[in-house]
């Protein structure tokens, strides 16, 4: 990969509006942008720093928990290629012109790849 940059981190939560007000009133941050995709309720949160996806989708793990993770921007997603990588899910093109991917880290963790088109 030639560069690679944190793009944003996300959470799953029971209610992105109830959450969204939290980080909007207390926290300093202000709706980027707020998108419907296969049933899920996503909307990114910005401040002059970081960039959060909160994500809705009904879905919660065994332990009763929400999943997060990190995305990393990149300018290639040459990875995609290499065999000892296991995605999980993608590449999908995003209507706001983003290709996202997912692959699983060594101890099961998720990871984001999202390139601008």
């Amino acid at each position: 990969m030639k560069t690679l940059n944190i793009h944003h981190v996300g959470f799953e939560v029971k209610s992105q509006e109830l959450t969204r007000f939290i980080y909007e009133k207390y926290l300093g941050f202000r709706t980027e942008q707020y998108m419907e995709l296969e049933g899920e309720k996503i909307v990114f949160l910005v401040n002059d720093r970081l960039r959060i996806e909160l994500i809705e989708n009904g879905r919660i793990d065994e332990k009763g928990l929400y999943e997060a993770h990190i995305c990393f921007e990149t300018d290639c997603l040459q990875i995609l290629n290499e065999k000892d990588v296991s995605i999980l899910e993608g590449p999908i093109r995003m209507g706001n012109g983003w290709t996202i991917v997912f692959i699983e880290g060594n101890n099961g963790e998720r990871i984001e790849l999202l390139k601008r088109i």
